[in-house]
């Protein structure tokens, strides 16, 4: 009888030492799922997601699921120094784009052929900062830069999407040479004035399907009314009439 009871101890103490799945974690399992759901590529910039990291902290080491809190953990803090990292190039693009380099002095044919006559000094192209006016950029940038499309700018943060304007560079080796700063990078304005400047490769084309009350135009044509007037179609819009295209 007594060896039968210290074998059923034995067991349950074997039972008792193995790792278990941690609540903890299943929580900020979820909870991240929910995150990258709603926010997408931006889920760790998500305040939300500090209550995620506290969570696998929680995990115990011992836990079934510690491997899996500290790959979770670790994607999170990745993605969070990328991002600061980005903010950080991009900054310093904007900053430093449009600047023309000095020329030395006595130097290229100018130097060959003696002192130049005096005259006024050549003028600066401004450097790109948020906040810049869009009259500014296109009496500055214009002759390489064209107005592409409407686009909606998001913000990091997950604020409401703004309406913006993205001008793109010419696809000219003038251009390129001119400014090479902003080769394959797409400036945008909100409200007038210089939102920033992202990759090309970042622009997303998002197809929105929406109801619209329509109205006539002076010249005849087709708009939306809004506040009760009426005002063009978003440039590239397509109206569905009765199940078809327009």
């Amino acid at each position: 009888m007594f060896r039968t009871l210290a074998m059923f101890a034995f067991a349950a103490l074997v039972a008792c030492s193995r790792p278990q799945p941690s609540p903890d974690y299943e929580q900020a399992r979820q909870l991240w799922t929910t995150l990258v759901q709603v926010r997408g590529g931006a889920a760790a910039e998500d305040p939300r997601a500090d209550e995620v990291l506290a969570l696998l902290d929680r995990v115990p080491k011992e836990s079934l699921d510690a491997p899996a809190a500290a790959e979770l953990r670790g994607r999170i803090e990745g993605e969070r120094k990328s991002h600061v990292e980005e903010l950080a190039r991009r900054q310093r693009l904007v900053a430093g784009a449009g600047e023309a380099p000095d020329m030395p002095a006595g130097s290229g044919a100018a130097a060959a052929e003696g002192p130049a006559e005096p005259g006024p000094p050549p003028s600066r192209v401004p450097a790109l900062v948020v906040g810049m006016k869009l009259d500014e950029f296109r009496a500055s940038f214009g002759d390489c830069f064209d107005s592409k499309e409407s686009v909606q700018l998001t913000s990091p943060d997950g604020g409401r999407p703004r309406a913006g304007q993205m001008w793109v560079m010419e696809d000219e080796e003038g251009c390129r040479g001119k400014y090479p700063q902003l080769a394959g990078q797409v400036v945008l304005f909100a409200d007038g004035v210089l939102a920033g400047v992202s990759p090309a490769a970042a622009v997303k084309r998002v197809e929105t399907v929406r109801p619209v009350e329509l109205g006539t135009l002076p010249d005849g044509g087709l708009g939306e009314r809004v506040d009760g007037g009426v005002v063009p179609l978003p440039e590239g819009a397509k109206l569905l009439l009765d199940g078809g295209a327009r």
